[in-house]
């Protein structure tokens, strides 16, 4: 279990899960994940998107469906009955969670 920047620069990396153990079980039950669900993860302060100046935005960490719900953890919606908002909102999710994937695929080449 990994947390990423943009920049595939590895944040925050928990390897104690054994197996085929479900992601998010993993997380909930490491230190990272107990500190991101009760709000002590270290997060950078709020600072507005490159380029910008205004509004300042929160810093995130993307998840699945998987995950528990957390003001700090996006994930998608349900894939059912989706409007066309919710889908490009999964979408653009999907592209971002797809990042950390990439990360992992550099790290092992």
């Amino acid at each position: 279990m990994a947390i990423v920047d943009a920049q595939y620069k590895f944040l925050a990396v928990d390897t104690g899960a054994y197996g085929w153990t479900n992601g998010s079980k993993v997380f909930k039950n490491s230190n990272m994940g107990r500190r991101v669900y009760s709000g002590n993860f270290d997060f950078p302060n709020p600072r507005p998107f490159p380029g910008t100046t205004e509004p300042n935005m929160l810093f995130v960490l993307v998840g699945d469906v998987a995950f528990q719900m957390s003001c700090s953890l996006l994930k998608p919606y349900a894939s059912h009955g989706l409007n066309d908002r919710k889908r490009i909102f999964n979408y653009r999710l999907t592209r971002a969670r797809h990042l950390v994937e990439c990360a992992f695929e550099i790290l092992t080449n």
